[in-house]
C-alpha cells in the first residue's frame, strides 16, 4: 500500500502541472515548426483520409462545362481590392499530377500571368495573389465528388495553412474525366485547426485542359469569375434570325468566345458589362439610351473617362441591348479584325449575372449551335434590327479604335397584349409527370413547369386542364397564380406544383381528393 502525505501530494501536483505545461509547449511550436518548414519545402508531401461520397452528375447539352453548386452574386467586396488565394495540389493512389506540374510551375502560372489579367481587366482595382501548398498524397483513389475532394483537400493541407489569410481556395487534381467537367466552383463551411471557415473553392479537374499553359490559366481565371459572381457569356439563337419571340429562341451555353466566361478557349478579357457590374468600368461610362442619334464608344480595355457601354433598355420589359467596342489591346491580342472593327451586341435582362451575344449574321451557319457564334459581331454598314421591340442598331464606322453607332427607335405597328392561356391540357402517363408551357410577351418570357404526383388509383392517361389568366409581362413570378380549371376524373391528387425553370416555385397544393366512385376510363369496353 502507498501512502502519501500532504508535502508528497503537492509536490506530485506541481509535477503534473510542469508536465502538461511541457507537453503543451512543445506540441504548439513543433506545429508551427512544421508548419513553417512544409510552406519552404516544396517537396513537402502528406498523406489524407476520405470518408464515404455522392458523386454528382450534372451537364450543359453535352457539352463540356463545369456546375456552379451554389448562387454567388458579384460581390465587391470580392472584386476591389488585394485578394489571396491558396493553391492546393492533390495526388491520389491511382491518378498523379502530370510532372510539369510543379509547385514553381503553378506558382509562376498564377502570379506571373493570371494576376495580371485582373489587374489589366480591372485598370488595377483587383490584385489577386496565390501560395502553393502540397502536393499531397491521397490513400483512395479519385473521385470526382466536389464536396468530398474540397474536404479531403483543406484537411490535408490544414495543418500548413491558416485559410483566414486567404480569400479563396483553389484545388488542381490530376486529370479525371468527371462528366467532362473542366471546373467546379463551390463553397464550403468547414471545421479548421483556424476555426470554422467559408470559403469560396475552385476545382480544376481534368489536365486535357492544363497540358498548355493556355487552357489551365482558361480554367482557372473562368472559375475565379465564378468567385466573383459572374455568370457565363452564352450565345442567343434564334435561326434564322438574329432575334425573335422568346419561345423561337434558344440559349447557347459558352456561345460567347470573346469573353474568358464563355468558351474561348483563349486569355479572353471579360466584356464591358462584365467590367461595370464588378465595379471595374463606372456607371458614368455607361450611357443609357433613350432617344435616336449617333453614338461613340470607347474601347472596353482602356482605362478612360469616355463612353464604354451603350445600355438600350427594351420597351414593356426588364431586357436591354448592350453594345461594347473591342481591340486588339492586353491579352485581346488575339480577337480577329472581324471583331475589333465589329459591333457586339448583347441583350440581358435585369439583375442577370450572365450575357448573351447575338449573332448579327444568323444565316452564315456554322456546323453546331456553338459554331454559329465565331461571326456574331455586327460588322460596318450592317444593321441590326429588332422589328418587334421596335429597336434598330447600325454599324457606322470604327476609326482610331472608337466605334460609332446609330440608334434608331421605331414606331410599333400594334402594341402587343399579354398571353392568355386557357384550357391547357397534358396527360399523366405515370403516377407522377412533369410539363411544361412557354409564356411570351414581346421578346421575353418565361418558361412554366408543372409538377404532379398522384395515388395508385390513379387512372392512366387521365386529362388534366388548367387555366391561366392574363399573365404581366414584367412580374409573372409574383403576381399571377394559376388555378386548377378541371380536376382528375379519378383519383387523388398528392400535390401539384407549378414553377419556373429556374425552379422559382409560384403556385403548389399538397393534396386534393377527386371522387372515384362513378368513373369508368371512357377507352374501357363494356
Amino acid at each position: 500500500m502507498i501512502c502519501f502525505n500532504r508535502r508528497s501530494f503537492i509536490t506530485l501536483f506541481i509535477i503534473v502541472v510542469v508536465s502538461f505545461s511541457l507537453y503543451f509547449f512543445v506540441t504548439f511550436f513543433s506545429k508551427n515548426a512544421e508548419k513553417s518548414k512544409a510552406e519552404t519545402n516544396t517537396n513537402t508531401q502528406s498523406s489524407i483520409e476520405s470518408t464515404t461520397f455522392t458523386i454528382h452528375k450534372d451537364n450543359f447539352e453535352g457539352k463540356k462545362s463545369e456546375e456552379s453548386y451554389i448562387e454567388i452574386k458579384p460581390a465587391k467586396s470580392l472584386s476591389v481590392g488585394s485578394k489571396k488565394s491558396a493553391i492546393i495540389l492533390i495526388n491520389f493512389l491511382d491518378k498523379q499530377l502530370d510532372k510539369n506540374m510543379e509547385k514553381k510551375y503553378v506558382d509562376d502560372e498564377f502570379n506571373k500571368i493570371a494576376s495580371n489579367y485582373f489587374s489589366e481587366n480591372s485598370f488595377d482595382k483587383l490584385t489577386i495573389t496565390a501560395k502553393v501548398f502540397g502536393p499531397y498524397n491521397s490513400t483512395i483513389n479519385s473521385i470526382c465528388d466536389p464536396d468530398t475532394i474540397s474536404d479531403l483537400a483543406v484537411k490535408a493541407a490544414d495543418k500548413d495553412i491558416n485559410y483566414n489569410d486567404y480569400d479563396f481556395i483553389q484545388i488542381i487534381l490530376p486529370n479525371l474525366k468527371c462528366d467532362d467537367f473542366g471546373g467546379i466552383t463551390t463553397y464550403i463551411k468547414i471545421k479548421t485547426n483556424d476555426g470554422e471557415i467559408g470559403k469560396p473553392v475552385i476545382i480544376i479537374f481534368d489536365q486535357d485542359y492544363v497540358s498548355s499553359k493556355k487552357y489551365l490559366l482558361t480554367d482557372t481565371l473562368h472559375e475565379i469569375g465564378h468567385v466573383l459572381g459572374l455568370g457565363h457569356a452564352n450565345g442567343w439563337n434564334c435561326d434564322s434570325r438574329s432575334i425573335d419571340y422568346y419561345n423561337k429562341c434558344r440559349n447557347v451555353e459558352y456561345s460567347d468566345y470573346y469573353s474568358i466566361m464563355g468558351g474561348t478557349g483563349e486569355i479572353a478579357q471579360l466584356s464591358a458589362y462584365s467590367k461595370n457590374l464588378l465595379g471595374w468600368i463606372p456607371d458614368s461610362n455607361v450611357k443609357t439610351v433613350n432617344q435616336s442619334g449617333d453614338y461613340t464608344i470607347s474601347p472596353s480595355e482602356l482605362k478612360t473617362s469616355g463612353i464604354q457601354l451603350l445600355r438600350i433598355p427594351i420597351p414593356d420589359s426588364d431586357g436591354f441591348y448592350y453594345v461594347e467596342n473591342r481591340e486588339k489591346i492586353g491579352t485581346d491580342q488575339f480577337l480577329s479584325t472581324d471583331v475589333t472593327k465589329g459591333a457586339p451586341i448583347y441583350i440581358i435582362r435585369s439583375n442577370n449575372h450572365g450575357t448573351k451575344i447575338i449573332d448579327t449574321k444568323p444565316k452564315t451557319k456554322g456546323v453546331d449551335y456553338y459554331s454559329e457564334f465565331y461571326d456574331a459581331v455586327l460588322s460596318e454598314g450592317l444593321v441590326f434590327e429588332d422589328k418587334i421591340s421596335g429597336i434598330s442598331i447600325r454599324h457606322l464606322k470604327n476609326e482610331n479604335g472608337n466605334l460609332t453607332v446609330k440608334i434608331l427607335f421605331l414606331p410599333l405597328s400594334a402594341t402587343p397584349t399579354p398571353k392568355r392561356f386557357s384550357n391547357l391540357k397534358a396527360y399523366l402517363y405515370e403516377q407522377s409527370s412533369h410539363f411544361y408551357f412557354d409564356y411570351t410577351y414581346g421578346i421575353f418570357g418565361q418558361r412554366f413547369i408543372i409538377d404532379m404526383s398522384v395515388d395508385k388509383d390513379f387512372k392512366k392517361d387521365t386529362e388534366l386542364n388548367f387555366n391561366f389568366g392574363n399573365l404581366d409581362y414584367l412580374s409573372p413570378i409574383i403576381y399571377n397564380y394559376p388555378t386548377l380549371w378541371e380536376q382528375y376524373k379519378c383519383g387523388k391528387i398528392l400535390y401539384w406544383r407549378v414553377r419556373t425553370d429556374d425552379d422559382k416555385v409560384i403556385s403548389e397544393v399538397n393534396k386534393a381528393v377527386v371522387d372515384c366512385t362513378n368513373y369508368k376510363d371512357s377507352r374501357e369496353k363494356d
